[in-house]
């Protein structure tokens, strides 16, 4: 089973988020939170961590969380040395949602669907990908697919950017990265919005959970 679980930021909610829970962070992510220049930004990467503490505590069976058990890949992921537990984060607008199975690796990518040059990122596309993208009827709906899916295989993988885009290739949801094969689904989170999540496992719609946590303070 694949569990989602996604907020949508407020500003309504922003100064008692910050208030009740930053403190509980270590001191470098407290100083990065406030470097922050817009409150959107600010809550976008405290509410991501409070998501994941919150789906920690639940799946993990955790009373409590303490952010320093969690151990680090050399490519800088994160992960539970006690627990099969494998977990996402990403964000974007004014969503963000955090992925999370046991005992395969999940990656989880999403993007605000802004108007941008397509051209901007042909260099970044396979022949097959370009044609795909330049051809489509919405141009903008099908760069926002190809790039979300290539980007949740990269965190699935769990070795992030050092993995080159052209490296690989997606078809028909699948593809294969260092002889590993990997899967990609679309996930429907809001209008507007592009999301997809991988897996090292087929992924069936019947395996995935999406719950929307309308109220983090009410919830951690």
């Amino acid at each position: 089973m694949i569990t989602i679980y996604y907020y949508q930021i407020s500003q309504n909610a922003h100064a008692g988020l910050i208030q009740k829970y930053l403190s509980n962070f270590p001191v470098e992510f407290q100083e990065r939170i406030q470097r922050f220049r817009r409150w959107e930004d600010a809550q976008l990467s405290l509410s991501g961590r409070l998501l994941l503490q919150y789906a920690l505590q639940k799946h993990a069976k955790l009373a409590h969380f303490d952010w320093n058990s969690l151990s680090y890949t050399s490519y800088g992921k994160p992960y539970l040395d006690t627990s099969e537990l494998h977990f996402n984060i990403s964000h974007s607008g004014t969503i963000v949602a955090c992925a999370l199975t046991t005992g395969i690796k999940i990656g989880i990518d999403m993007e605000q669907m802004r108007p941008i040059d397509v051209e901007d990122f042909k260099r970044q596309m396979t022949n097959n990908e370009w044609q795909y993208v330049n051809t489509a009827e919405n141009q903008l709906q099908a760069f926002y697919e190809y790039w979300t899916k290539k980007e949740a295989v990269i965190k699935a993988d769990g070795k992030g950017m050092s993995i080159p885009l052209l490296s690989f290739e997606i078809q028909n949801n699948t593809t294969l990265v260092h002889s590993e094969k990997f899967y990609t689904k679309r996930i429907a989170l809001s209008e507007n919005y592009m999301c997809h999540i991988a897996c090292n496992k087929e992924i069936d719609a019947t395996d995935i959970n999406l719950i929307e946590i309308p109220d983090l303070t009410a919830k951690i």
